[in-house]
């Protein structure tokens, strides 16, 4: 299923920006697609195969999909700070450039859904100077997430409210989001959620 996803999506995601935005990668799907191939050729925990296996792989094989999809979501994040750098400079989160960002997306009916919250943050230079600046440190601090628990308790979150900042004053949805998933420590939740069950039947 990752596969066949995988591959029709490389195919027909384009054709969807067609309808919002002139280019397939302010949508996110260039994550999903290497994502959903990564998938396909990895192995499960035998718990959801139709025939499961008596086999026993290391911890090893189940482990290298998601440090792999870990790091091309880093990757996503701290070229795209690279990029701005190279092409711009610092200059990239001064306020006049975030300001011209902000009115220019306001301006397309399509792409600003919440104008007066855009406008607001235009009107106001220093907003403008700290959403340049935090935008730009978030991408280029990423990668810690790939090495660091306490990290990715704060770079994942703020990460979330990057793309709910970027949807609500520009107008761009980005459909990647759902990959900042693989940052969950599925076990501390579940170890998390024991605990807490355990501590309320003893309080019962």
């Amino acid at each position: 299923c990752c596969l066949a996803s995988g591959l029709v999506l490389y195919h027909l995601a384009p054709l969807e920006t067609l309808f919002l935005t002139p280019a397939p990668f302010t949508k996110g799907f260039t994550l999903a697609v290497p994502a959903l191939l990564v998938l396909a050729f990895s192995p499960s925990d035998h718990a959801l195969a139709l025939r499961p296996s008596a086999a026993v792989l290391p911890p090893a094989a189940y482990g290298w999909p998601l440090r792999l999809l870990r790091l091309l979501v880093c990757g996503a994040y701290f070229f795209a700070g690279y990029a701005k750098l190279v092409r711009v400079g610092w200059g990239w989160a001064s306020a006049e450039n975030i300001r011209a960002w902000l009115l220019l997306a306001n301006l397309d009916p399509q792409m600003g859904t919440l104008h007066a919250a855009g406008l607001w943050v235009a009107d106001r230079a220093w907003a403008c100077a700290a959403m340049g600046t935090l935008a730009l440190l978030l991408e280029l601090a990423f990668p810690a997430a790939l090495f660091s628990r306490r990290a990715r308790r704060w770079l994942v979150p703020a990460a979330a409210l990057f793309h709910a900042g970027i949807l609500a004053l520009l107008g761009y949805a980005y459909l990647g989001l759902a990959l900042l998933l693989l940052f969950v420590d599925g076990d501390a939740l579940r170890g998390a959620r024991k605990s807490a069950a355990e501590a309320g039947s003893r309080v019962s």
